[in-house]
């Protein structure tokens, strides 16, 4: 739906500049529409300019209240390793950050698969700090799953990374602990 929102405010818009252009210059020869007079293309022209505009416009909000309404469950794993792991209760302000900014996007924030989950990216500036999460379209909920960091270059904390591409870890097991609503602190 919002692709072809976005595709006929283009045509429209495209379509309405070059019939105003044509109505409003003095050039004749260039005629897009046959027939039709000075007035009437202009008209025409600025209708579907403004016809365009909505339609860019409209699918630009459904865009934006998409991503406003996304829910953000959070595990009861990732809070208690939250409460128990010193490391992560020092960075858990980065760790609130990395999830509103998976949140502000989830298709297209830095990501690396891991096994069944997204793994935000590794930032010099966090100290190797990681979120595990996942993203049900259907329900638009952003599910936490862990948070994680780095104990040397290759492996995470508990080695967590290795354990989850082996399929020792599993979705399954976090949804086994349960989900917690997210309310912008851990």
């Amino acid at each position: 739906m919002k692709r072809m929102l976005r595709f006929f405010g283009w045509i429209f818009l495209l379509a309405g500049i070059i019939l105003a252009v044509n109505s409003f210059s003095g050039i004749t020869g260039f005629a897009v529409f046959e027939g039709v007079d000075k007035r009437a293309g202009s008209v025409i022209g600025i209708s579907l300019i403004v016809g365009g505009l909505i339609l860019i416009l409209a699918e630009r909000r459904e865009e934006s209240k998409e991503r406003k309404d996304i829910t953000i469950l959070i595990s009861r794993k990732a809070i208690d390793r939250s409460k128990r792991d010193n490391r992560i209760r020092q960075d858990i302000s980065r760790y609130v950050h990395e999830i509103e900014m998976i949140k502000a996007d989830p298709s297209i924030r830095g990501q690396k698969m891991i096994g069944e989950f997204h793994v935000s990216p590794r930032s010099k500036t966090a100290g190797g700090d990681r979120v595990a999460w996942h993203f049900d379209r259907s329900s638009n909920t952003l599910y936490i799953d862990d948070l994680l960091y780095h104990i040397n270059d290759k492996d995470y904390v508990d080695k967590w990374n290795r354990k989850a591409a082996n399929g020792k870890i599993k979705r399954a097991d976090y949804i086994r602990s349960g989900y917690v609503g997210f309310t912008g602190r851990i």
